[in-house]
């Protein structure tokens, strides 16, 4: 699979005013290196707060990167994106009520880009929005109604068809169904992917449900605090997870095997700290059920096993696998 996205020592800075007059920044992304293969889903996971959005956001080009630089089919990506290589990275948001003109009716929404980018010929555009709408599992009925006048599902559908009109290679789906009720859910997740292998599309999917990440996903990233600290195919994490932060996520997440066992999930302890005050060494080991002395004084090193990766002193220690 060939690589189509790079993210090489992302880092991303926000400042915040921590005082009448004092302002700080604070690192929401630090130092990240990602691939995107070519036709793959890759999950994103972690905590609230972690910087996954923040990432997206990056990728997109909506959050400048305060240094490192992403990269679409080897070119580096200047801060301000000519129109055709922001044409080919688009994103779906979680709250398709919230980026959608309530004044607009669906066709309108559908039309404005391909008029903007020009994509099809200014006689095609109506021809080019019902092909759109069928494509996403809408029809004419839709074609004429405002946003409130639709479900949660239709109008994450239309959001998918706007980010489409623009025939991109690229979708970051930041919580794309987290705001939906499953069933509805599960039809906009066979959505992406069957647009997947028709259309050929990269996907970045960021979520903070293991279970709907491990049916949709190729590979997985795992984001604590700024940082990845896991990454690899999702057969292998799932199956095998190496760092201890991948391992409690898994272990929270309501299984058969767990129900039948009558095994308790472990949560973590505490809340992740702050980005302002960033832990020395590993940035888990505050929280980490494992954490030795050196987890606090130096960096983790980097772990390769299996196509995994992993960040950590004590890479797959206590060997659990899970089922899910």
């Amino acid at each position: 699979m060939s690589e189509l996205v790079r993210v090489e020592r992302l880092v991303v800075d926000f400042p915040v005013r921590t005082g009448l007059l004092r302002q700080r920044r604070v690192r929401a992304v630090d130092g990240i290196d990602l691939e995107l293969g070519r036709g793959e889903i890759l999950g994103l996971v972690g905590e609230s707060g972690c910087g996954k959005s923040t990432l997206a956001r990056a990728i997109v080009g909506l959050a400048p990167p305060s240094a490192g630089r992403v990269l679409l089919d080897g070119v580096p990506v200047p801060a301000r994106r000519p129109p055709g290589m922001r044409r080919r990275i688009q994103m779906i948001y979680q709250d398709p009520g919230s980026s959608l003109d309530p004044r607009r009716t669906v066709s309108q929404t559908l039309a404005e880009p391909l008029r903007r980018d020009r994509t099809v010929p200014a006689g095609q555009v109506g021809l080019r929005t019902r092909e759109l709408l069928e494509m996403v599992g809408l029809g004419e009925r839709q074609a004429h109604a405002l946003p409130r006048e639709l479900s949660g599902g239709q109008r994450q559908r239309v959001a998918i068809a706007r980010a489409l009109a623009v025939e991109p290679e690229v979708l970051v789906a930041d919580e794309a169904v987290a705001a939906l009720d499953a069933s509805v859910a599960g039809s906009v997740l066979n959505l992406l992917s069957d647009l997947r292998e028709r259309l050929g599309l990269t996907v970045l999917f960021i979520s903070h449900d293991l279970a709907t990440v491990r049916g949709l996903c190729d590979r997985v990233a795992v984001m604590y605090l700024g940082s990845i600290v896991e990454e690899g195919p999702v057969a292998e994490v799932f199956a095998r997870p190496g760092h201890p932060y991948t391992r409690v996520l898994l272990d929270a997440v309501p299984s058969r095997h767990r129900r039948r066992s009558g095994t308790v999930a472990r949560g973590l302890a505490g809340e992740p700290p702050s980005p302002l005050r960033v832990p020395p060494g590993c940035r888990f080991h505050p929280r980490c059920p494992q954490a030795a002395e050196r987890c606090g004084e130096a960096e983790p090193p980097e772990v390769r096993r299996d196509g995994q990766r992993v960040w950590c002193h004590f890479s797959w220690r206590d060997g659990q696998a899970f089922e899910l």
